[in-house]
């Protein structure tokens, strides 16, 4: 049977309250212009984007694992969903779930979740909310997920929109 976990209506708030921005500066260049090195350094780093998404892939399994549940591997197809979702809500500044028929199909499936989210300050920030709520933190400790994909986006006010698909194969 598939299995569609069930999450809050999509019209719930699935943030915290941002009362404020820090503000933090850094010094760069000081010592004069970058150099080869500089560079270099800079292209080892991973984006924004990239390393907010790997903190909610590692957030999420230290939830499993601490509750003796599987591991979980990253799959590219659920990845390149959940960026497209994430993507769709930044855009259309509006939480929602996506059908999740097609990601089954697409995705080489037979069940299959999503937590979705935004304005949180941070990956770790993200997942704890999920936890928090029944729906959410049901999909994270799901016993016969074995796949994940993540997609987030910063949008023009500095807020993150989050999506997260978890699939099981066979």
């Amino acid at each position: 049977m598939d299995h569609f976990p069930a999450a809050p209506a999509p019209s719930r708030p699935r943030a915290a309250l941002l009362l404020g921005t820090p503000v933090i500066t850094a010094l760069i260049g000081l010592s004069g212009p970058p150099t080869s090195a500089d560079a270099a350094q800079a292209a080892t780093k991973p984006s924004a984007t990239t390393a907010f998404r790997l903190q909610v892939v590692k957030s999420t399994v230290t939830e499993r694992t601490s509750r003796h549940r599987s591991t979980l591997a990253r799959q590219k197809c659920l990845d390149t969903l959940a960026q497209a979702q994430a993507s769709r809500m930044a855009k259309k500044q509006t939480l929602y779930h996506q059908p999740l028929g097609p990601v089954l199909d697409r995705c080489g499936l037979r069940e299959v979740g999503e937590n979705v989210a935004y304005g949180f300050p941070s990956a770790k920030a993200t997942v704890a909310g999920w936890m928090r709520s029944p729906g959410h933190r049901a999909n994270i400790l799901h016993s016969s997920y074995r796949r994940i994909g993540v997609g987030a986006v910063k949008d023009s006010h500095g807020r993150w929109w989050v999506c997260e698909l978890f699939g099981r194969t066979a």
